[in-house]
């Protein structure tokens, strides 16, 4: 539960029940006064019958951007990972989403397919380096009345590496890392960063620089 005032107004509310004891877990949260609001909306998720392949469902009432409305959602989710040669691993995801929404709106439905290589190698002096390459592509069927349903056709190019650089202390090392993303409509970089890490066994100091939009950047976590 969280309650949010302002003086003696309530602003924002917000509840949260959830169950993982059963092989269908649920969570059940009602949510008012922020950009996306439930009132309520109810998650189930249901256990895996084929290995890599997860569903779940959803259905409320919810509100977004002043459109107030019923809603169902439908998700199939599917991951697998297969070892090709030595550290060298090909990955494929896919993610698909289909919203129904009572009234008067068609069905909105989105498709990613995240699919590409890693490869990993350990030097002598324990030095691990990852490198990866993906290709990222999202489609969208119909229009959704909800703002923050709505996903941007697009498609990327996203290559990446890390150095781990580990320190004399157990659990204690040096992490170098570069990640992009070119935009295929636009052939333009969208995204290219830069960061250096500084992982202890209770926390993750971390400063970068985001190339595109001038950014530096800075963080912790615990």
């Amino acid at each position: 539960m969280r309650l949010e005032y302002n003086e003696e107004d309530l602003l924002k509310e917000s509840y949260l029940l959830n169950s993982s004891m059963h092989k269908i877990r649920w969570n059940l949260k009602y949510v008012d006064g922020e950009d996306y609001n439930y009132y309520p909306f109810l998650n189930l998720y249901f256990p895996s019958f084929v290995k890599g392949i997860t569903t779940s469902t959803g259905f409320g009432e919810v509100e977004n951007s002043g459109v107030q409305l019923n809603k169902q959602v439908g998700r199939i989710n599917m991951n697998y990972s297969y070892k090709l040669i030595g550290n060298l691993r090909y990955h494929f995801r896919h993610y698909y989403r289909f919203h129904h929404y009572e009234g008067d709106y068609e069905n909105y439905q989105t498709f990613n397919l995240y699919t590409g290589f890693t490869y990993s190698r350990r030097f002598e002096n324990r030095m691990k380096l990852n490198t990866r390459l993906f290709f990222d592509k999202m489609e969208v069927s119909g229009i959704s009345p909800l703002p923050d349903d709505r996903e941007d056709e697009e498609t990327f190019i996203r290559p990446g590496m890390t150095l781990n650089i580990p320190s004399d202390l157990p659990q204690s090392s040096w992490q170098l890392s570069a990640d992009g993303a070119y935009k295929i409509e636009t052939e333009e970089w969208d995204e290219i960063t830069a960061k250096v890490t500084k992982v202890e066994d209770c926390f993750k100091l971390f400063v970068g620089y985001e190339f595109i939009d001038e950014n530096y950047l800075f963080g912790i976590e615990l």
